[in-house]
């Protein structure tokens, strides 16, 4: 089932998405060029995913997106946490003729008394974007996405508000052109790194002297134990274990931090489970789930997943115990980081939010912005509460001693 609309042409009737306080969109419409992108575009609402699959499987090689729109990882997320949360499909592609240009992996669901729009995955996904025909990326202006925006409002029935979270200002080397409408910086930044042919050359690019002597000396603190054993989980018993293992320290953390655990979340599990199995024998698997094991306990994990030659970290956890001393989830990261590199990929990401951790491995800080955007005029108080919320979190981190005393009632209310 789809809805269809065609751009108009008359440029000058189309209604921009509205602007409300702490809009960071500071010299786009000054600067604007108008081109004819968006007249020549159709629009297209679907809510089957079978239906598309075949078209954005495709679409997915030859585009620009990264893992988290990759079509298992949607496809997992819906029917899983994204069916616990009552969450529609609400896909929206971009057609020139019969060439995708854009697909929106949206979701729709109910906020109480209103009925949002997000991107599937929502927070649990780092980079939350559209998935773009290349040339596109390179020749669409805020005009065009203007246009394009609000006639995607037009096809969306029974609409309140657009709730998109997580975005990279750009990807691949290309601007998100969801940066064009009504934004405000996120609080949290990404980290990115780029791999080289050898691991050899990776240290080199970041401190190795000081990598390979913290190395040395876990090997030798965790000897008596029997030392440490990397695992790539390749078996759904192995993907349980790690997984099972992963949850419960992940709780022990966030439950210490005063931090509500959304990997408690209903359907969350199920589909990291999920997506980790269906991703077992795959070349470059969307979820793959890493551990380190000492002595017969997991004692730290990651997980992330890879498309075209990049790897995005999705979630890590360390366990809290007598080893905990030797930086357990440190040595796993830098076991990941050779494997990946030993696998082929070019890229690493270590996801949203400054980590000591990530800025040690970390020399690129990806920009992430977000978008509330009011369609009813009921939710525009619920939008600028959004962005306010926002705002203050993004200033409070900004600024070491607010936030040093921030996690300290935090911690202190748990």
């Amino acid at each position: 089932m789809n809805d269809t609309a065609i751009i108009s042409t008359q440029r000058a009737k189309v209604a921009a998405p509205p602007l409300v306080p702490g809009d960071d969109r500071s010299g786009d419409i000054a600067d604007s060029v108008p081109t004819a992108v968006a007249g020549r575009i159709s629009i297209s609402v679907h809510h089957n995913l079978a239906e598309i699959e075949t078209i954005w499987r495709e679409f997915e090689q030859s585009g620009i997106c990264s893992v988290y729109q990759r079509f298992d990882w949607i496809s997992n997320w819906i029917n899983t946490a994204g069916k616990a949360q009552d969450a529609e499909p609400h896909i929206v592609i971009g057609w020139l003729k019969d060439k995708p240009l854009f697909l929106f992996p949206f979701a729709s669901f109910c906020r109480g008394p209103f009925c949002v729009v997000s991107w599937m995955g929502g927070s649990h996904s780092n980079f939350n974007m559209g998935i773009y025909q290349p040339d596109f990326l390179t020749n669409v202006r805020l005009d065009d996405m203007r246009s394009i925006f609000d006639h995607i409002v037009k096809v969306t029935r029974n609409i309140d508000a657009f709730e998109l979270c997580c975005q990279p200002m750009s990807w691949q080397g290309h601007n998100n052109p969801l940066n064009f409408l009504a934004r405000i910086a996120s609080p949290n930044h990404a980290f990115s790194m780029q791999l080289g042919p050898s691991f050899d050359d990776v240290l080199a690019a970041h401190n190795a002297k000081k990598k390979r002597k913290k190395y040395r000396w876990q090997l030798r603190a965790l000897e008596p134990f029997g030392g440490p054993k990397l695992i790539c989980a390749d078996t759904p018993d192995e993907i349980g274990r790690l997984l099972d293992a992963s949850l419960q320290q992940i709780k022990v953390r966030l439950s210490k931090m005063g931090v509500v655990n959304v990997f408690e979340e209903d359907g969350i599990a199920t589909f990291f489970s999920n997506m980790a199995q269906s991703s077992l024998n795959s070349s470059e698997p969307s979820l793959v789930i890493y551990g380190l094991e000492v002595d017969g306990k997991i004692r730290a994990t990651f997980a992330g997943g890879g498309h075209k030659g990049r790897f995005s970290g999705c979630f890590t956890s360390i366990s809290m115990d007598e080893l905990t001393h030797t930086s357990p989830g440190d040595l796993l990261l830098h076991l990941v980081i050779e494997d990946c590199t030993k696998k082929g990929y070019s890229s690493f990401d270590l996801g949203r939010g400054e980590e000591r951790y990530k800025s040690s491995w970390c020399n690129e800080v990806v920009p992430m912005f977000e978008c509330f955007i009011p369609v009813s005029r009921k939710a525009i108080a619920l939008t600028i509460y959004d962005r306010s919320k926002v705002t203050l979190k993004r200033l409070i981190k900004q600024n070491p001693q607010m936030w040093q005393f921030a996690k300290k009632v935090r911690a202190s209310l748990k």
